[in-house]
């Protein structure tokens, strides 16, 4: 079964669908919405021209992504499938990627699969540099140091878990977590590759790694685990190899993006005290820049 939680992703959601559709070792499609642009009428127009191999579940209200992640989990549990693959609406997997995932799975101990994440950005402006650095370098740690799933495309067993708590910001890293804590194996695929699209706005930027920054500080606090990918000293060991190019352009791109991921811990950190007392909102501030459209010319680069 492949899940797919969406909030307003009508540039997006015909593309992904026709591609899942396509894809060898997919019976069975279940859409999550809480959108309330045209994406609820474009799943059910691809639902309508198909024998049941697509399901939507609509919410009334946008509830968070952990309510629902957790109504996917149940869909696949009560349908019985031992595997559950998720990916998100705006992210686009290769032909064959989810069933490199699927293969993963011969080895019983295997609890959880992540692919790789591939920004379709140009890395000739800041921000495409900066994402590209980015996920240069988790990618470099996932295959190096330590496997880190990735919330845009991963398979897991959904016996390992019956629900993700509503306040958990990094569902990804929480799922990785119990499945390690149950003594499930936790691999990294790097050849089941997704594309999507970065942020094309410093303040999006920020956003979203104010996000991420808070989740591992939230695990952190909650487990007393620090995953591999909020460990610092990895860091300078990957760097020079994660560079999409160097110049004296790109030294300065470097400090500036450093200088925007402290800045972005720091807001976290931030966060993290005040969520103490205050706690954890369950809806975020989305990312906009990162649901624009996305054409097939972009996909196959």
């Amino acid at each position: 079964m492949v899940g797919v939680a969406v909030h307003n992703e009508e540039k997006n959601i015909g593309n992904l669908l026709s591609i899942l559709l396509d894809e060898k070792g997919v019976d069975t499609i279940i859409i999550v919405s809480s959108s309330t642009d045209n994406t609820n009428e474009i799943v059910e127009r691809y639902s309508k021209s198909i024998e049941s191999k697509l399901k939507l579940i609509i919410e009334s209200q946008r509830s968070g992504k952990s309510s629902a992640f957790n109504i996917l989990i149940e869909e696949c549990q009560k349908g019985g499938y031992d595997i559950f693959v998720y990916t998100g609406g705006d992210t686009f997997p290769l032909k064959g990627s989810i069933q490199l995932l699927l293969d993963e799975f011969r080895d019983k101990k295997v609890g959880a699969v992540g692919g790789k994440p591939e920004p379709i950005d140009s890395p000739r402006n800041f921000l495409g540099w900066t994402t590209h650095l980015q996920w240069n370098m988790l990618h470099k740690i996932s295959s190096r140091i330590q496997p880190k799933i990735s919330g845009d495309l991963m398979a897991f067993r959904p016996s390992i878990i019956k629900e993700i708590p509503m306040a958990i910001i990094n569902d990804d890293a929480y799922l990785q977590l119990i499945a390690e804590a149950k003594g499930y194996q936790v691999r990294y695929c790097p050849s089941a590759i997704v594309k999507f699209r970065g942020c094309s706005s410093i303040k999006d930027l920020i956003v979203q790694r104010r996000r991420i920054y808070l989740g591992y500080m939230q695990l952190l606090f909650l487990t007393g685990i620090k995953l591999p990918t909020f460990k610092w000293r990895y860091y300078h060991k990957v760097l020079k190899d994660s560079l999409p190019s160097f110049g004296v352009k790109q030294l300065f791109y470097l400090i500036f993006a450093v200088m925007l991921q402290f800045w972005s811990w720091s807001l976290a950190l931030k966060d993290f005290f005040l969520s103490l007392f205050a706690g954890i909102p369950y809806k975020w501030k989305m990312a906009e820049t990162t649901k624009e459209l996305i054409n097939n010319n972009q996909v196959n680069q």
